[in-house]
């Protein structure tokens, strides 16, 4: 007689930006450890890799990670991982006021979001007569330009995310025209133009927590404050 195999439950939320529903199970022993392997490794590239694949795993194969926005993959990943390990996380680091204490915090994660106030008009005004629409970066574009300095990440950032350009006539779907007239377009933007273009992208909406610490050791009890984010923080 062969052994029972476990059917896993599922769970559907909405995503904060896109608004899309998704459909997952919890992770299963085999996937956590990879993604511990990955998170020891302490490698970016990595934990990216681990947790796309997860989660495509875990949606059975519905959900292209790389095409979500990083915000949307992050918190996917937080529910996921409250789902299969429990909705608290506990975190500690090294206190740095006494040699043996170690500052501990936990976090819920179920809490962690973003606001509606967060997230940015996707169509901005550059003149009068001339507005340009963006999508939001996806984590395959953040992902590809990671390592970049910021001067060589901005252009190819904006052309990748430009959906269509508005005029007083026209609507000018940017998937019909080619990446060098797209370039061209954005080598013509003024400087109080472009800056108008890049404050989109410096106020896009990012996952964060901030965490209150409390020293364990009776002696010292240090508290300190901390800001969470990015993939590795939430481990």
């Amino acid at each position: 007689m062969k052994l029972p195999v476990q059917e896993a439950p599922t769970y559907e939320i909405e995503l904060p930006l896109t608004k899309e529903n998704v459909i997952f199970r919890p992770f299963l022993v085999k996937e956590q450890r990879n993604l511990i392997l990955a998170r020891d490794e302490e490698d970016t590239k990595n934990i990216f890799s681990a947790v796309a694949n997860l989660v495509e795993s875990v949606s059975n194969l519905k959900v292209n990670p790389l095409d979500l926005p990083m915000v949307d993959l992050e918190y996917l990943f937080l529910q996921i991982r409250a789902k299969s390990v429990g909705e608290t996380s506990e975190l500690a680091i090294k206190c740095p006021k006494c040699e043996e204490g170690i500052l501990k915090a936990k976090v819920d994660l179920e809490k962690i979001g973003i606001s509606e106030e967060q997230q940015p008009d996707r169509i901005i005004k550059i003149s009068d007569n001339l507005q340009i629409e963006f999508s939001y970066p996806t984590a395959k574009m953040l992902e590809a330009i990671d390592g970049q300095s910021q001067a060589e990440q901005i252009k190819p950032m904006i052309m990748g995310c430009m959906v269509r350009i508005y005029d007083e006539e026209e609507i000018y779907e940017l998937s019909d025209h080619p990446d060098s007239e797209i370039s061209k377009f954005v080598d013509s933007l003024t400087m109080d133009q472009f800056e108008t273009v890049t404050g989109f992208f410096a106020n896009l909406p990012v996952l964060e927590e901030k965490v209150h610490y409390i020293c364990e050791n009776a002696e010292c009890r240090h508290e300190f404050d901390q800001t969470l984010r990015g993939l590795q923080n939430f481990f």
